[in-house]
């Protein structure tokens, strides 16, 4: 049975600003039909070549994207015959229903670019052309490691979106990040490596280290494992606060509500260790290593009693199954589960 077209996730997805939470409502749309998928990708392709289009006019935008979900409506019309008729019997109009994703995307990007265009300067923003842009995009239990132009390494981590140029200019090179990843990156002096994420961008010339900028977390993490970076922040009235320096062994954490940055010490494990395949809970309750392994294995949890929220956990798995993970936690917090496909049933 076929689920109704999500537009307004969709719509947040495609600009960045869907939580890791709704990135998961969408996964499971997405797994309902192989119609879904197709969907789904036709927009992510689309919009990746629109998007770098949107401020110089918006209006062509909208009447380009709404023609495109026209075409994947004909490419499949059984499938949008049925994922459809309900909102045609509302409104009485298909095509009315057929802009609701566009209109929807464009309400969210036009929220998004404003607060850009507001730091333009001080951001240093991707070129505008972005019509060619690579997006890398990880869902629930997936991990991705590649290569970007420069020879720079990078592993993102789930729920994590990577947007980059198919070859960078010869004064810098920049990306966009929303979720986590890992970078190594090439020493080029003559080219700076920034990396936008949120509200704070990371400048670098060769280094390795950590970003966690999640948008639905309160913060924003820079871990530096080798080499030296600058993170920069806004601070009152949209005015950037001087860079913070990192050096080997520093974390910068910026809090979102307050625009306020700090400086300190990490632990390795804690921050850095899922790229190499572990899985690391230092004094953790239990609700949240079952949102960990959500994302780790792509599963969802089904809680059905009560469990003790006030009882930390600290362990490290590489290489483990889900289940020998779950068997392990069930003596610990005296639960039993059952797994079926993607869905873990603790009672």
């Amino acid at each position: 049975m076929h689920q109704d077209v999500p537009d307004d996730l969709i719509a947040k997805y495609l600009v960045g600003k869907a939580s890791r939470e709704e990135v998961k409502k969408l996964q499971r749309w997405l797994e309902a039909s192989e119609e879904n998928k197709v969907f789904f990708h036709n927009m992510v392709s689309y919009w990746d070549t629109e998007s770098g289009y949107f401020k110089q006019d918006s209006e062509r935008v909208t009447q380009r994207l709404a023609r495109k979900i026209d075409e994947s409506r004909e490419q499949l019309p059984g499938t949008f015959n049925r994922i459809h008729k309900r909102e045609r019997s509302r409104s009485g109009s298909r095509r009315l229903f057929l802009r609701r994703i566009a209109v929807a995307i464009l309400l969210v990007a036009l929220a998004f670019t404003l607060f850009l265009s507001v730091f333009k300067d001080a951001l240093s923003p991707l070129e505008e052309d972005r019509s060619h842009y690579i997006t890398r995009v990880t869902h629930p239990g997936e991990k991705l490691h590649m290569k970007l132009p420069d020879g720079s390494s990078v592993k993102l981590n789930a729920c994590s979106r990577l947007v980059f140029p198919p070859r960078f200019s010869d004064r810098e090179r920049n990306v966009t990040l929303i979720g986590e990843a890992y970078f190594e990156v090439t020493e080029d002096p003559d080219r700076p490596f920034r990396i936008q994420s949120g509200n704070i961008s990371t400048t670098v010339l060769g280094t390795a280290f950590n970003v966690r900028a999640f948008p639905d977390e309160k913060d924003i993490t820079v871990a530096v494992v080798s080499g030296r970076v600058e993170v920069s922040a806004p601070g009152g009235e949209g005015v950037m606060t001087p860079a913070t320096l990192l050096t080997p062994n520093e974390m910068a954490v910026y809090r979102k509500e307050n625009d306020h940055m700090t400086k300190g010490n990490f632990d390795y494990m804690e921050m850095v260790a899922w790229k190499d395949g572990i899985i690391y809970f230092k004094d953790a309750c239990i609700y949240e290593i079952l949102e960990t392994l959500e994302e780790w294995y792509g599963v969802s949890f089904q809680v059905d009693r009560s469990l003790d929220r006030k009882k930390g956990f600290t362990v490290s798995y590489k290489d483990k199954s889900l289940e020998t993970i779950l068997e392990g936690l069930s003596f610990s917090y005296d639960f039993q589960f059952k797994i079926e496909d993607k869905i873990v049933q603790i009672n």
